[in-house]
């Protein structure tokens, strides 16, 4: 067996272990292919520190963009409130259950 496959076989093994053993074992099992590929070429934390950023940025940017619409829906709710709306008749006219009323 040559070292590349070594390697490759290491990594593939680390990578069940993790997962096994529930450390990271979200991410591994989502990113598994990417976590090999980046492992199996030369590591470069400037690189890495360029993706974690990406990564990061877009997640804040998900979040935000999911706070933004609750807080839409309840300013809607409220003017619909404030025209006299029941919040059954504000569920019928939008479509979002009580709950979320």
């Amino acid at each position: 067996m040559d070292a590349k496959m070594g390697l490759r076989q290491s990594i593939s093994e680390a990578i069940d272990w993790g997962i096994e053993n529930g450390i990271l074992a979200d991410f591994l099992k989502q990113n598994r292919s990417d976590v090999e590929n980046m492992l199996m070429s030369e590591f470069s934390i400037d690189i890495a520190k360029d993706a974690w950023q990406e990564e990061a940025f877009l997640d804040g940017l998900k979040k935000g963009i999911e706070k933004s619409r609750a807080d839409e829906r309840r300013i809607f709710i409220s003017i619909l409130r404030t025209q006299g709306m029941s919040d059954e008749e504000i569920a019928k006219a939008t479509g979002y259950t009580l709950d979320e009323i």
